[in-house]
């Protein structure tokens, strides 16, 4: 058995060899079969740093506000869920457009690159600038430099990512390198969730002379952070499908709004994202509620540390699982591994209705774990799934609208999450929590676990039951994409 595993862990050792382009043993035919498909390790890697601003604009901004305005500054959760929604709607008008204008741009940097360096650059300012009010402000006071801040981040930040997803589905045409590109990028959001749950503990470190001194100190540095990694790709990742777009021309924002609705898969796509988005957001906006308040009866320090480490420990996890099962990606149907994915999650979440206990707390890694074992498998197919569905689109209509498909998903994720937070909040009040006290009663202890398990089991199922009706396997998009190359006379498959 020991010889056995350990032959496994070498095989896996020299896949991953192989994916960097540090061992290389494959026959001329191979790298001519693969000239243009295989990406430069470079290129790999800065879309793979991508994630940190990709998660510092997504679960960053809600893991960080909901303590950060709730416990530190004083305002009502529920008023955060608002702001929050307020966020979506304006996203519903900012997203398509974006996805629109970066698919119809000709620039000579590209129709990609312009927007992701300017977004990022913006992105990093306001989000450094959205934790500088005081707990003395009025509570109008503070909501609304909130509103005002969180449209310039969310624009900023739509400008950035939109074209920045897009880019990465057409780095490359090929079914498997799609995915280890995702792995890519699925690495770099493990680390940055190694990183992100920490953000509310270190205000509360000692080096600070107060909550609120800690508070713009830990949001300058994460806007820093936003700023040099979101203008990775921008720099070094080639626009591979410029030249085919300019040939195409243009189209009206209306037709590109039609054709989105009538993509089937792409809708479906979209139902599975919505709906484990919806589940697996509540470990990130109530993490750290349900540490504090039911885990550790009030002790902030203690169940902000405990959230850390927790949040710590599932980005680990979610490497070794992307480590663990890369090199099966090139063999194993995306369909099948989706599912897997959203179900190992689902049964973590139902064994927490038991193992969430303030007696035994660190029987939560159980859940915790799971999930973060099917998150990461699960963001690190759904660029690629996307990349395919892209592919269809094309393939049905005629048009590269890697922007467009781009810009809905983009929406639909950050609804997701908004969703559960409003859901969320209203929710937490209505269990009876006070955010003043820091001993919570039996009723409201009771109300935050049923908040923070149930969710994630009602999303999760839903998403597993979308994800059974997925249509697009490894065969059909090996068809699809060699009809596509025809078309063009490029050859190029």
């Amino acid at each position: 058995m020991r010889s056995g595993g350990m032959e496994c862990f070498g095989n896996s050792a020299r896949s991953l060899l192989n994916d960097t382009g540090l061992e290389k043993n494959m026959s001329d035919s191979t790298v001519q079969k693969q000239d243009g498909a295989r990406l430069p390790i470079l290129e790999k890697a800065a879309f793979g740093m991508r994630a940190f601003s990709q998660q510092v604009g997504s679960n960053g901004m809600t893991l960080f506000a909901f303590p950060a305005y709730g416990m530190i500054l004083g305002m009502n959760p529920a008023v955060i869920g608002l702001v929050f929604a307020l966020m979506r709607f304006y996203d519903a008008f900012t997203d398509p457009l974006m996805g629109w204008l970066s698919d119809n741009t000709r620039s000579r940097w590209g129709r990609r690159r312009p927007y992701i360096f300017i977004g990022a650059l913006l992105g990093g300012l306001t989000f450094a600038l959205l934790w500088l009010p005081s707990a003395s402000w009025s509570e109008a006071a503070k909501t609304a430099y909130f509103v005002v801040l969180s449209i310039l981040f969310y624009t900023s930040y739509t400008i950035m990512s939109v074209p920045a997803e897009a880019l990465g589905w057409e780095l490359t045409p090929d079914y498997a390198e799609r995915t280890r590109l995702m792995s890519w990028f699925s690495l770099g959001v493990r680390v940055a969730l190694l990183i992100l749950p920490w953000m509310f503990a270190w205000t509360q470190s000692s080096v600070w002379a107060s909550e609120q001194q800690g508070l713009r100190a830990v949001g300058a540095l994460f806007g820093l952070v936003f700023a040099l990694t979101g203008i990775l790709p921008a720099i070094f990742c080639k626009e591979r499908n410029f030249e085919i777009a300019k040939k195409e021309g243009r189209q009206k924002f209306s037709e590109t709004l039609k054709l989105s609705f009538s993509n089937r898969t792409f809708l479906l796509v979209c139902a599975v994202t919505l709906f484990s988005i919806f589940a697996g957001t509540v470990y990130m906006l109530f993490g750290t509620h349900l540490s504090v308040y039911y885990l550790y009866s009030g002790d902030r320090a203690a169940g902000g540390q405990f959230f850390g480490v927790f949040g710590s420990v599932a980005a680990v996890v979610g490497v070794v699982a992307i480590v663990a099962i890369n090199r099966f990606f090139a063999e194993v149907d995306k369909k099948k591994l989706l599912l897997v994915s959203i179900g190992v999650s689902l049964v973590g979440w139902l064994a927490a209705i038991w193992l969430i206990t303030p007696s035994l707390p660190w029987l939560t890694l159980v859940p915790v774990c799971c999930n973060a074992l099917g998150v990461a498998v699960f963001w690190m197919l759904i660029g690629s799934v996307m990349a395919d569905v892209a592919d269809e689109d094309e393939f049905n209509n005629g048009h590269r609208r890697e922007g467009a498909l781009a810009a809905f998903l983009a929406f639909l994720a950050k609804a997701g999450g908004t969703i559960t937070a409003v859901l969320g909040g209203f929710v937490l009040n209505l269990t009876g929590f006070d955010a003043a006290l820091d001993l919570q009663n039996a009723h409201t202890l009771i109300g935050m676990k049923a908040l923070y398990v149930g969710f994630p089991i009602i999303g999760y199922l839903v998403a597993f039951l979308f994800a059974m009706r997925y249509p697009l396997g490894k065969e059909r998009m090996l068809e699809i994409r060699s009809e596509l190359e025809v078309r063009r006379g490029t050859g190029d498959v």
